[in-house]
Formats: structure tokens, sequence, C-alpha cells
């Protein structure tokens, strides 16, 4: 038989690849079943449309201050049995807390608590159990110390860009060598010692007693307190709506007619309306008048050129009375 044309450390390391293949492909499927719901998430915080690229997972074989370039913030987290940790760039962070409109944490809190919700059902439908899970507080973490946090080897980064607008962010995931099999292997149950005594007159023989159901851990939900701030309190830039479409109305004016007179409707027919001749016409914004203008021509269309603004007051006025 001829020789190899592998080295035999070759040959170990496909080997070694080929056994990791199945479990990071399971990993990026879990990652993968989460996304549509996790979009769902951000599209209740943030008043665009939202896009979520990824999962990227890639063997991490270098310290982790070369694959981030500034402070971090990483959250401790776990689902079952598999712990990992979540990471977000400070600078991403305070910008997406600043779009959101609250405070860095709670957006960190409010990002990751929804991501790994998902996680864990993804994780639980693959390992054919529900795996618990759990999500720490946010620490910053300097760029000098996240290069003294040790990297184990077949130690994982799986990345997100969450992009909406023109925005993207990177969302990131950490997951040491030796806890990624955790998250995909099924624990093993909990033996559950019974202290009750067995009722009297029932048979005690084991051929008479079923297995008893898998325990699942019971955990007390904890719900923070929702605050809403004052409007009259709350600075909020304008910028953030700019770019909101909306209908813009010019009524040339209005009249009423009977059912009879409407269905005597036919070509060439005249009627009058309620508004004189060169009187302004009204231009409405979601059924408000907000201001009146004269006709015009265009470019061979018809245009209006305002008038004037209706008055704060007046539109205030107007919208508590309907």
């Amino acid at each position: 038989m001829a020789d190899s044309i592998l080295s035999q450390a070759e040959i170990d390391a496909l080997l070694r690849r080929s056994a990791s293949a199945e479990p990071n492909k399971q990993l990026t499927s879990a990652f993968s079943a989460a996304l549509e719901s996790v979009a769902r998430h951000f599209q209740v915080l943030i008043p665009h449309a939202v896009n979520i690229e990824g999962p990227y997972v890639e063997q991490v074989q270098q310290k982790l201050d070369v694959l981030f370039i500034e402070d971090v913030f990483m959250l401790p987290m776990s689902v079952g049995q598999g712990e990992f940790f979540g990471f977000m760039a400070v600078s991403e962070a305070e910008y997406t807390a600043a779009s959101f409109g609250g405070s860095v944490d709670w957006a960190l809190q409010t990002i990751f608590e929804g991501w790994i919700k998902h996680l864990s059902e993804g994780f639980s439908e693959i390992s054919g159990k529900y795996k618990p899970y759990h999500l720490g507080e946010a620490v910053r973490v300097s760029h000098k110390d996240l290069g003294q946090l040790p990297v184990e080897e077949g130690s994982l980064l799986v990345r997100h860009a969450v992009c909406w607008s023109e925005n993207c962010v990177e969302i990131c995931f950490f997951i040491r060598g030796s806890k990624v099999g955790s998250l995909l292997q099924e624990a093993e149950p909990a033996v559950v010692q019974s202290s009750r005594p067995p009722l009297r007159g029932r048979a005690t023989s084991s051929h008479s007693l079923s297995p008893a159901a898998p325990q699942l851990p019971v955990r007390t939900a904890v719900f923070a307190e929702l605050t809403v701030p004052d409007p009259s309190d709350v600075d909020l830039p304008l910028d953030l709506v700019e770019d909101v479409t909306l209908d813009v109305i010019v009524e040339l004016g209005h009249t009423t007619m009977t059912l009879h007179e409407l269905m005597e409707l036919e070509p060439n027919t005249t009627f009058a309306l309620h508004r004189p001749a060169g009187d302004p016409v009204d231009v409405y914004v979601s059924g408000q008048c907000i201001a009146r203008a004269e006709v015009t021509v265009v470019d061979d269309r018809f245009g209006i050129r305002i008038l004037d603004i209706v008055p704060e007051e007046e539109r205030i006025r107007e919208f508590n009375g309907r």
C-alpha cells in the first residue's frame, strides 16, 4: 500500500474537524431558528423594518481583543447546562439605547432577554427536552481586559448583524469549547426522592409502579416594574421620526347629497361645492387641517402654495373636539 500523502497531524486535524461539524451544524440551526422571532422582538422596539444577518459561526483561535476593537459589554447567560456570553461593543450599545429611548443597561437586558428566550426554544427542540434559560447583568469589559480572558480549544463565536434604516450593530455570542456540547445534549433527569409514605392499600411492588415523569425545573417569574416616562420630561429628538411617511390631502370642497341625487349622477352632471370660488383650499395631515393654500399648476400638474399655517391652539381645539 502506498504511503498516505497526508501527514498524521493533518489526518488528526481532519478527524477533529469532522467530529465537530455536526454539533456546529446543530448550533447554527438553533441560532437560525430564533432569528424570525428575534426580528419581531426588535420590531416592537424600533419603528423601522429590521433585518438580521447571520448567524455566522466561526472557530475562535486567538484572543478576544483581536476580534473586538473597543470596549464591550459582556452578559453571562445559560441555556440548560450550557453557559456562554453575549457581547456588544460599547459604542453600538449606546447608539442602540438612544434609538430605543432608554438607558444602556435597559437596552442590553431587553435585547438579550428576547434573544436568549428564543434560543432556549431552539435548543430545547434539538435536545428534545425543555432547557430553562438565565441572563445575568451586563458588565463593561475594557479592550485590555478582554485580551486576558481565556479562550479554550474549540470555542465558537456566533455573530449577527442587526440592521434597520441605514444603521447596523453587531450582536455576538461567545461559547467556550467545553460548553458547546452541553448546549445541545439532553441533561440527565434528576432522581427525585419522595418522603411521602405509600398510600394505604396500594400495592408497592416495583412491577406495579410506572416510571416517574421527568421533573422539570420550576422558576418563579420575576417581572420588572414597567415605568412610563412623563412626556413633558422627555426631550425626544425629531430625527427619530423624520423619515416617517404621512399622507397629505388637499380638499377643494365638499357637499351633501341625498341617496336619490347620488344615484342620478351621470357624465356631464355638475353640482356646486360649499367653498366659494377663489377661497383657499384646506391641507390635511392624518385627518387634521394644518394649513390653507391656493391651487397652482406645477409642471403640468396641480400644486398648491401655502398661504398660512393653522395656529397650534386651533389645531388642538379641533383635535379635542372630535
